[in-house]
């Protein structure tokens, strides 16, 4: 697998290096798509400990590897978030890697491949909503007993450029992440929404994008919540 990630230069990771992750820990959601293999590598230059999820992914080796070797400390759950009891499992086994503590979830709502509306059946439908809307929400109930007051929660929806029906699902994303926001405030924990441009792991726009996973993640975003933030647009 080539390696395609935008935090190659050292300008980008002095910016992320501003904002420390260091003794945090951290899961990041279908860490094997672009966007999250961009959060974790983030993350991991920032100092993060970080657990990758992903589903039966061939190449997620090389982004652990990437991970570990930016001074991050990495670990891989397989799991398919479309099954009932995938959410579930994924938690246990992050608490049985990090511990009782969990600083920052980051929920990555790519999806590989996903219908056209017009192509989409009903159990195709059903199986986008189940990963993207019904697993984050039972995974961020799971994890609530070791996500601490002063914890982040990062949704990362990518709905720009897209025409299948995963957009939909993305919208969704939005939503809910907009109704956990409402729910957590009363814990301490920060919510916020990152909405990339098409592309945007590429370039410019990868350093933005990781740039905002590292901030959000660290105490620098302290007491900022319910946002939703543009990046690469």
């Amino acid at each position: 697998m080539g390696r395609r990630y935008g935090l190659r230069s050292s300008l980008a990771r002095k910016d992320i290096a501003l904002h420390s992750c260091r003794g945090r820990t951290a899961l990041v959601t279908s860490a094997n798509q672009p966007l999250g293999r961009e959060a974790v590598i983030a993350l991991a230059y920032a100092g993060a400990q970080v657990v990758l999820h992903h589903h039966r992914s061939t190449h997620i080796r090389h982004v652990v590897e990437e991970a570990c070797a930016s001074a991050g400390r990495a670990r891989s759950v397989a799991a398919d978030l479309r099954s009932p009891a995938a959410a579930e499992m994924l938690a246990t086994r992050t608490r049985e890697i990090v511990g009782e503590r969990l600083d920052n979830l980051v929920i990555n709502g790519e999806a590989a491949r996903a219908p056209l509306m017009e192509e989409a059946t009903i159990e195709e439908f059903d199986l986008i909503v189940a990963a993207h809307v019904r697993a984050p929400f039972f995974l961020t109930r799971h994890l609530l007993p070791i996500l601490h007051k002063g914890a982040s929660i990062i949704v990362i929806a990518p709905v720009a450029g897209k025409e299948d029906a995963s957009r939909a699902a993305g919208r969704l994303m939005v939503g809910l992440a907009d109704y956990l926001a409402s729910q957590l405030s009363g814990r301490g924990i920060r919510f916020n929404t990152i909405l990339p441009a098409d592309g945007g792991w590429h370039g410019p726009g990868a350093m933005q994008f990781a740039e905002t996973v590292a901030f959000l993640a660290s105490e620098d975003a302290n007491g900022i919540s319910g946002n939703v933030h543009h990046v690469g647009h």
